[in-house]
């Protein structure tokens, strides 16, 4: 049975005014290799707002996938591939930032007119040296598309990428990983059957919980588990959601700089001059 190896309770902090909650990374922990960073906001709207004035306008990236599970409202993301998605509560939005693509992320146009709050998990995961100059790519699924596996009686897991249980997830992913949201629609036990050899956790969104062999969880905290073993046994309160994250280690050197993650410095550099060289793509938002 898996274990817990470490708990990180996740930190407020301020990411260009937004705060958000990150449990990693830490002045002691940089990844859980091939996982870079989870970042849990939650933002509010009154209404009657344009919305290509809230939320975060254009920006590059590189040599990486952000993944963003939208866990209540609802998010609009542009790109310079020409995508524009809404995704709303329970769906994921999956960028493959390959050798480089802009995109926005912000609430749709219907949101900022009425109002309301939105809340979501972002993960930066990281791809291999031989993936990260590949062709960008952009999927966005809603919760209807994601499949929804019963893992005991009142306990959901919602698989948006990986093999689980002979099923694969909504997403594809050019690393092996494995992502979902597990929820408990009542005081439920059950247990997770994982692969070995993969590094990752259960990040607890909301309620509380625990683990067995381990105690009681609790919510903004990332709870690691061990990589050998190959179930998770485990029993969530009512109304209890978590985001379970596995990913297989990439165990390549890190050179990263804001949004651009690489192998090197000197492929850092040569992110930014693209980056200003137009080479990224650009984004006109309408």
């Amino acid at each position: 049975m898996k274990t817990v190896v470490r708990s990180l309770p996740a930190f407020e902090v301020d990411m260009g005014g937004i705060p958000v909650y990150q449990p990693f990374p830490t002045n002691n922990v940089e990844q859980i290799d091939p996982f870079l960073l989870l970042h849990h906001s939650k933002f509010s709207l009154e209404g009657g707002v344009n919305p290509l004035h809230t939320g975060i306008g254009p920006h590059p990236h590189r040599g990486f996938m952000p993944v963003t599970y939208v866990i209540s409202g609802e998010l609009h993301h542009r790109d310079s591939l020409g995508n524009s998605s809404i995704i709303g509560a329970g769906g994921a939005q999956w960028l493959n930032a390959g050798s480089g693509v802009t995109h926005s992320e912000r609430p749709s146009a219907k949101f900022a007119k009425e109002g309301g709050s939105t809340e979501v998990i972002q993960l930066w995961v990281n791809l291999p040296k031989a993936n990260k100059m590949s062709a960008p790519n952009y999927k966005g699924v809603s919760k209807e598309e994601i499949p929804s596996i019963e893992i005991a009686d009142g306990l959901t897991f919602d698989l948006i990428s990986g093999l689980y249980d002979s099923q694969w997830g909504a997403i594809r992913s050019p690393i092996p990983l494995l992502i979902g949201a597990v929820e408990a629609l009542k005081d439920a036990t059950g247990e997770l059957i994982l692969p070995t050899g993969m590094q990752g956790g259960l990040y607890m969104i909301n309620g509380e919980g625990s683990i067995f062999g381990y105690g009681i969880v609790e919510e903004k905290t990332f709870y690691q588990v061990s990589s050998g073993e190959d179930n998770l046994k485990i029993s969530l309160d009512q109304g209890a959601k978590a985001l379970l994250i596995l990913g297989r280690p990439i165990h390549e050197p890190l050179a990263t700089y804001g949004p651009f993650v690489m192998n090197t410095q000197t492929e850092i550099m040569k992110s930014l001059r693209d980056y200003n060289h137009g080479k990224m793509g650009v984004l006109i938002e309408e």
